[in-house]
């Protein structure tokens, strides 16, 4: 009898998805909520508890849960916040998990800032 986890990564292979990552680091640990959506579902997928908050760091934990439900060609969509770590032009999140997705042979996905913090940033 397969488990809901064995499911989950049967059947979440199977959609297109934008996939959304935001973080907090209290005292000195990075926490990224990693959740997939689409216009029918929300799924929030893993909650990682990281050592730092750097990009690379934070970019191999979601390569990780990327890799173990394996959703490289799922994902269509990328969507963050616009703070440097997740948007740094040479090295920030998003381009590590851009060049992530070539490197395996997959689509690259198309990054889009979270209007949310876009807003609030224009007008604090």
């Amino acid at each position: 009898m397969k488990t809901v986890k064995e499911e989950m990564k049967e059947s979440l292979r199977k959609d297109r998805w934008s996939l959304h990552f935001d973080g907090k680091h209290p005292e000195g640990r990075e926490y990224q909520a990693v959740v997939l959506k689409n216009p029918d579902s929300e799924i929030k997928l893993a909650a990682l508890d990281l050592n730092d908050s750097k990009a690379e760091s934070i970019a191999d934990g979601i390569s990780d849960v990327i890799d173990e439900y394996k959703l490289w060609d799922s994902i269509n969509m990328i969507v963050a916040d616009t703070t440097s770590v997740n948007t740094g032009k040479q090295s920030g999140v998003v381009v590590r998990l851009q060049r992530m997705f070539t490197s395996r042979g997959h689509q690259v996905p198309q990054f889009i800032s979270c209007q949310h913090y876009v807003l609030t940033e224009y007008y604090a």
